[in-house]
Parts: C-alpha cells; structure tokens; sequence
C-alpha cells in the first residue's frame, strides 16, 4: 500500500467522527439518548418531530460508517508489522472492527425504520429505539476485544524503534476496560447504568471519541516510521 494512500486512510478515522457524531448532534433529537423511563408516546413524538431533519441525520451517520473501514484496516496493516509471520493479533483486530461497524450500522436502521413511517403505533417505534440503543451498548465484548488485542500486540512489540509507542498499549487496554460497564444497561431505567447514563453512554462515548483523536497520529507516526525505513 502506498505511502500517500496510507495517509488518507489515517485522516479518515477523524471524518468518520465528525460526520457520525455531528450529523446525529445536529439534525437528530437522538443525542444525548432519548431517557429509557420516557413513555412509548413521548418517544415516538420525538421521531415525528422534524421527521425529515431526522431521517437526513440518521442517513448521514450511517455514510460516516464508509470511513471507519480505511482507517481499522490501517491499523491492522501497522500490527502485522510488529507482529511478522504471525499476525494473529491483528486478523483479531480487523475481523472485530468489522463486527464494530455493524454494532453502529445496526443501530441506526432500527431509528431508521421507527422513523420511517409516522403513523406506526408508539410501542413499535418504542422497542424499536429500546433496541437500537441497547444493541449500541450492552455489546462490548467486540470494542472491547479489539481494543486489547491492539494493546497486547502494541505492548508485545519488543523492536528498538517500536511501531506504535507503548502509551498507546496501556490506552487502548484501559478504552477497552471501558466499555464493559454496558453489559449493565438491560437491568436499569435511570441512573448512571441506563442507556443514557454517565457509565451506561457518555464514558463510552468519550472513550470512544479519545481513541479515534489519540490513534489517528498514532497512525501517522507509524506512516512516517515505516516511509523513513523504505520498502520492506
């Protein structure tokens, strides 16, 4: 892969970013997360609500899913390099980013669908947002698998000039730590384990955020590293 188009690969991680997280900001009333104790009339009143703003919003996430693959892939482009004959590590990486991408694609059809038509009973569009956000959450074990399996081969790279840095071992092991307080939302309502409670959704999310904005010069570094060492 050329040096150049490793690069645009790199960029890619921050325009998925800001175009998933912006277009559900601004054109959906779906972030922060609509309270799991709302009642199926007050949640399907808020996707009749600027019908078109929302279904726009909800299309536009699910096009920021386009740049997620690029930059994954990258990252297990770089792990195979510390990893050589045996990119174990690595297959694990990508075959879990792919996983990632349908827990966000997922997500995002069934707001689509409750969204769809504004007639459909408030029950339906209810279970359908229920799904939704706990489909995006309680499934942690893939982010949480990638994201060890990026600081075990990053901490398990022994080279003098190491291909990522060893900070980023620890912080893609303590992001993955992260995500496993999700598998608690199913039992809660309220409170700081609901889909829209501080552990449940917004420790997740910035977690989620950080890791894109910290990896991507990561990246980058490993770019410039392998450019500076030439073919091979």
């Amino acid at each position: 892969m050329s040096i150049g188009f490793q690069k645009v690969c790199a960029g890619s991680g921050l325009v998925f970013v800001v175009l998933m997280f912006g277009s559900m900001f601004l054109f959906t009333p779906l972030v922060p997360p609509p309270s799991p104790s709302m009642d199926a009339a007050t949640i399907a009143a808020l996707y009749s609500q600027n019908h078109m703003g929302l279904l726009v919003g909800l299309s536009l996430a699910m096009t920021s899913t386009l740049f997620l693959v690029p930059w994954t892939a990258l990252i297990s482009l770089h792990m195979a390099r510390m990893e050589g004959v045996s990119p174990i590590l690595s297959i694990i990486q990508a075959i879990s980013a792919a996983v990632v991408g349908l827990i966000i694609l997922v997500p995002v059809m069934c707001w689509v669908t409750a969204a769809y038509r504004v007639d459909r009973a408030p029950e339906i569009v209810q279970a359908l947002n229920d799904f939704g956000w706990l489909f995006l959450v309680m499934t942690f074990p893939v982010p949480t698998v990638q994201l060890l399996s990026i600081g075990i081969a990053t901490l398990s790279d022994k080279s003098v000039d190491s291909v990522f840095p060893r900070w980023a071992g620890y912080f893609n092991l303590w992001m993955g730590i992260l995500f496993i307080p999700g598998v608690l939302t199913g039992f809660f309502f309220t409170g700081p384990f609901a889909y829209n409670g501080v552990i449940g959704f917004w420790i997740p999310v910035v977690a989620f955020v950080l890791w894109f904005m910290l990896m991507t010069p990561v990246l980058f570094r490993a770019i410039g590293q392998q450019e500076a060492r030439g073919p091979g």
